[in-house]
């Protein structure tokens, strides 16, 4: 199905926000319109704009310390340049030394205001080139900033506790259990054990 979607007023700029992208609009007669393409989805959700707008305005802290968190400020103005008074979903992503995403958030920049976000960094995060990505869920637009991380050099953090083969939660529960049952029967399957470990049989 290929409907047609009339506005009164000024040319607006429509956004796509399923595919991140701007749709062409005719002016016509003081009005515009523009396709809604439905014949691979039964709905479209589309962003009229007063104006069309840019890639977001992104600054972060130059560098932190490992276990500090990172403030980031993101900003979203208009083509030329202005401040646009409008609701923009902003999507967020931190990306570690390696590359891996080490998180993802969204957010909403309310009008002229900028979004004042945080992001912790783990004491025992990996020092380096660290990064993150803003990017506008209008047309997809993104930008990039990197920032250091710093090595904690105080007192390091305790080593890991090793567990033994066996960990048994609420044992007391466990016990009564037992205790109560007639007949308990233990499944083996000894293809899933993990590679390089002992098998274990048992039942009782």
């Amino acid at each position: 199905v290929l409907a047609t979607v009339r506005l009164a007023g000024p040319r607006p700029v429509v956004y796509d926000l399923f595919e991140l992208r701007k749709v062409d609009v005719e002016t016509d007669t003081g009005a515009s319109r523009f396709q809604a393409d439905l014949t691979r989805v039964g709905a479209k959700l589309y962003a009229v704009l007063p104006e069309d707008i840019a890639a977001p305005d992104l600054q972060i802290s130059s560098a932190v310390t490992a276990g500090e968190s990172l403030a980031a400020t993101v900003g979203v103005r208009s083509d030329k340049g202005t401040p646009v008074d409008i609701l923009a979903p902003v999507e967020l992503t931190l990306l570690d030394p390696a590359g891996a995403t080490r998180q993802r958030i969204y957010r909403a920049v309310k009008g002229k205001e900028p979004l004042r976000e945080t992001f912790k960094i783990a004491a025992n995060d990996p020092a380096g080139e660290w990064r993150v990505i803003a990017r506008e869920l209008f047309g997809g637009r993104a930008v990039e900033a990197s920032f250091a991380v710093a090595a904690r050099t105080d007192a390091p953090l305790p080593a890991a506790r090793e567990l033994p083969d066996v960990v048994v939660y609420d044992a007391e529960r466990v016990r009564q259990f037992l205790a109560a049952a007639k007949k308990v029967v233990v499944p083996y399957e000894p293809d899933r054990n993990p590679a390089g470990s002992p098998s274990r049989r048992g039942a009782s």
